[in-house]
């Protein structure tokens, strides 16, 4: 697994219903990524949609529940736990990204190192 996208969660099942098929669609041009679902209590329905898409995109969309924290901070460590990524994104609840068909994802390439601001104390 290449990157895995973690994002915590407290009872947004309307915004869920939109973001999980955006994510869950993305052309990732041979990148192999899984989203991981952290539902920090809620008790609005996310449970079950998640149960059902983990079943309708397996791999691709994985989901845990923990008590409710009041805090993304306990949700977030637990989907950095779970992930199986190389690399790791965390992204909010409320994000949807755009899908364009066919399009790419920018790939930037590194920065090289800068120099750290100081003054010649010679």
């Amino acid at each position: 697994m290449d990157l895995s996208v973690v994002i915590p969660t407290y009872n947004r099942r309307l915004l869920l219903e939109r973001a999980v098929p955006a994510l869950a669609g993305q052309d990732a041009e041979g990148i192999r990524y899984e989203v991981v679902y952290v539902v920090n209590g809620s008790t609005d329905g996310s449970v079950e949609f998640l149960e059902e898409a983990a079943a309708r995109w397996p791999g691709r969309i994985r989901w845990f529940r923990i008590d409710a924290t009041g805090t993304p901070a306990a949700p977030r460590n637990r989907g950095i736990r779970e992930a199986r990524g190389e690399a790791i994104l965390i992204l909010d609840d409320d994000v949807i990204p755009r899908s364009r068909p066919g399009a790419a994802p920018r790939r930037v390439p590194p920065r090289p190192p800068r120099a750290a601001p100081g003054r010649d104390r010679g």
